[in-house]
């Protein structure tokens, strides 16, 4: 920090000023006394008079310097403050360049179709080779499986990165889930990096591991069951089935040994409403009472093939065990 001549004159003087006698050669800046200080002011009154002009001079002087840092310093804010915004907005650029760059890899990934390979089964990965394949967000593949799963699988393509295989709700593989000589329909999950299995020669059947459960499904002319034979609970997005062939839902009857139940079910994620009243919400109890479609004014629901049904189930009251018709035909009894 730097000052202008008079000011540095002054603060040299302020150093020297001090309450002893004055006197012109051993102590001219001597408050005590009788002697004089120029210009033309005599003696003590002199010295008072230079001070109190210096200590105006340096503080005027100082006041100015720090108004300058304080400037200086906004400005410097400011600038970081700006700084910071451009590291932002490039932070907001590689974004959605990157979300861009993801878009056009899964735009890729999903016009590759769905190629047919056989596995190559090492321990608990399956290996396949597919060329150009670009693995991405809604990646497709139909895999032919050369042996059955002996537990939780995971799938590695062209000696890439493995990435886990998994049913509709997040399940890994059970043994035997995979069978070898069938086929099976994959698609590459990019949030979470994961295959989930969309159809398979054998896939139409329920998983029987929640809770300990003895959780089945029974393929009937008119009706298909989905049977909760103990330690019912409540669960949300429970997998049920996976179906091989279109089916026409008419009715569902929610069966329970006591008490009541609710449930819920979807067909790829969207609940079907049922009643006078739609709603995805039915109760079931002890009777035997068929619950009518009722979805978008239609006394039907079209379930496509290779379609993933799931099932809520809430506010259980009492009941242990469920069973779940639906009828396929119409020809249920209300």
């Amino acid at each position: 920090m730097s000052f202008t001549e008079d000011v540095e004159d002054a603060i040299d003087r302020a150093g020297q000023y001090n309450h002893l006698q004055y006197h012109a050669v051993n102590n001219p800046f001597g408050f005590a006394g009788i002697g004089y200080k120029t210009p033309a002011v005599t003696g003590l009154l002199g010295n008072w008079a230079q001070s109190m002009k210096d200590m105006s001079l340096i503080a005027n002087a100082i006041d100015g310097k720090t108004a300058q840092v304080a400037d200086d310093a906004e400005a410097t804010a400011a600038d970081r403050v700006a700084t910071g915004e451009d590291r932002a907005a490039v932070a907001t650029d590689r974004a959605a360049a990157q979300a861009a760059a993801d878009a056009a890899a899964a735009s890729a990934a999903q016009a590759q179709g769905a190629p047919f390979v056989t596995t190559e089964k090492n321990g608990s990965v399956y290996d396949i080779t597919l060329a150009d394949y670009i693995l991405g967000d809604g990646a497709q593949v139909v895999l032919n499986i050369d042996e059955t799963n002996d537990g939780s699988m995971s799938l590695r393509v062209n000696d890439g990165a493995s990435h886990l295989i998994v049913e509709p709700g997040d399940y890994a593989l059970e043994e035997g889930r995979f069978q070898a000589g069938r086929n099976y329909a994959l698609r590459f999950e990019g949030a979470t990096n994961q295959w989930v299995v969309q159809s398979g020669t054998d896939f139409n059947k329920l998983r029987s591991d929640l809770n300990a459960a003895g959780f089945a499904i029974n393929n009937l002319r008119e009706w298909k069951q989905l049977s909760y034979r103990t330690g019912l609970a409540e669960v949300e997005g429970l997998y049920c089935y996976t179906t091989e062939v279109a089916e026409r839902w008419h009715a569902v009857r929610p069966v329970t040994d006591t008490g009541t139940a609710d449930i819920t079910l979807y067909v790829n994620d969207v609940a079907v409403n049922f009643g006078a009243s739609p709603s995805p919400t039915v109760t079931g109890g002890t009777s035997f009472t068929s619950v009518p479609v009722n979805d978008g004014g239609d006394d039907y629901y079209d379930v496509p093939a290779n379609s993933v049904v799931t099932l809520d189930i809430a506010n259980i009251t009492d009941a242990t065990r469920m069973t779940i018709g639906i009828d396929k035909t119409g020809s249920y009894q209300a």
